[in-house]
This record gives structure tokens, sequence and C-alpha cells, in this order.
């Protein structure tokens, strides 16, 4: 199912025992999180768990965004961009996916809010020094598959692993080529601009809404009446 702007709007909301604001897209077989406007950003939590994404990534910046429950998706792959796009995220479930290689956790060294991460049942947990890589290339975590970090995890992984300006070589081995890379600020580009509707337009968009032949034009304008502009 494809994530659109009415379905973001017809999603439901509730306050968590955290007390962040959660919009919850459990189980709609979304392929991508894709159609959230800069507008959309009040959410502190996002609940995709049970779809069929692919990728970690947004559409938009969500600087709001402190929680962010992905379990049970096909997800293989990381944004290289995703510390910019969630620059505050603090708690990532990825429980039940796909990823498979250390190289591919390279992206989240950029989430440096990082607190909490849970990647159990993923087939990167099963790899040697799994748990040293995390720890060396996330210092913000806390939290591992449900396990608090202590001091003596901290002090073997920097024995194994160096730092990132000295890394040993089996850091370097264990990165596979992948380089660490500085973080670079999203481009936002808006499709277009908003445009308030006048009573005229919303009355000719009623007439035009009792015609439409085609779902994607039933919830563009459905959407349009509800919020009050176009886009």
């Amino acid at each position: 199912m494809r994530l659109t702007p009415l379905l973001i709007e017809d999603a439901p909301c509730y306050l968590s025992a955290a007390d962040e604001r959660t919009l919850v897209l459990r189980g709609l077989q979304i392929s991508f999180v894709e159609s959230f406007a800069q507008s959309d950003d009040v959410n502190e939590a996002l609940d995709l768990t049970d779809n069929d994404i692919r990728v970690l990534t947004v559409n938009t910046p969500m600087k709001r965004l402190q929680t962010l429950l992905l379990a049970r998706n096909q997800i293989s792959s990381i944004d290289a961009n995703i510390g910019a796009l969630l620059p505050n995220l603090k708690s990532l479930s990825l429980l039940h996916n796909n990823l498979s290689g250390l190289p591919d956790l390279v992206p989240l060294r950029h989430c440096t809010k990082l607190d909490s991460l849970y990647l159990a049942h993923n087939k990167v947990t099963a790899l040697p020094y799994y748990k040293e890589f995390v720890i060396w290339l996330l210092p913000s975590v806390t939290i591992l598959d449900f396990d608090a970090i202590k001091p003596k995890h901290r002090q073997t992984s920097k024995e194994l692993l160096g730092t990132f300006a000295e890394p040993t070589p089996l850091a370097t081995q264990l990165l596979n080529n992948v380089k660490l890379e500085p973080l670079q600020q999203p481009v936002v580009v808006e499709s277009a601009q908003q445009v308030r509707l006048t009573d005229a337009e919303k009355e000719a968009l009623k007439k035009d809404l009792l015609n439409a032949s085609s779902l994607e034009e039933i919830e563009r304008i459905e959407l349009a009446l509800q919020r009050g502009y176009i886009e």
C-alpha cells in the first residue's frame, strides 16, 4: 500500500507511557516512508511496525521525532543521510529485519542522540564483533538489544577497534572499505507552494469529488478539503 497524505491524516495517534505523541501506521503493507509534509512534524514517536519497508529513510526532516518503531519490516539498508533527517532520534527498533552486514549500520553513526537500539533477529547480530562494532560506531548508545552497555564493554571495544580518527586494522576490515563520510544536510524541495482555498474553490472541489474516477484523485480532493489548502 502507498503511504498517502490522507492515510497519514487519518492515522490514529495516542500519548505513550513515555509521554510521546505517537502516530500509528502499523500493518498497512507500506513500502516507502513518503508523503510526509513539513507540517506533519508534530509527533515524538512513529510506529511503522509490520509493514514492507525496505530502506530506512523518510522523505522530509522530522526534527521532533525521538522514537521510531520499524520491527518486522524488510529493511536491508539505511539512508546515508538518516542523521540529518532525524536529528533528535533517541530510540530505534529494527527488530526482525534484513540487515546483514556491519557496514549496513554505518549511517546510524550520525544519529548522535541515539540512546537505545534494537537489532535482534537481523543476520548482522550473528556476525563476529557485532556488539563491539556497534559500541564503537555509536558511542551515544547505552541500550543495545535490551542490554545495558557497561564501561567494560566500551573498553573492550576501544581496545579492539581504536577510534574513528585512528581505527585498528580490525575496524578497517569490519568496515569493508565503507568510508565514515561527514554528515550532509538534506535538501528539502517543496513540491509546490501551499495555496489557501477560497469558498468558491471549496465548492468546486466538492463537485469534482462527485466526478472523481480514481482513488488517488479522491484522496487528493478529500485531503485538500480537510486541510483547507492545495499544494
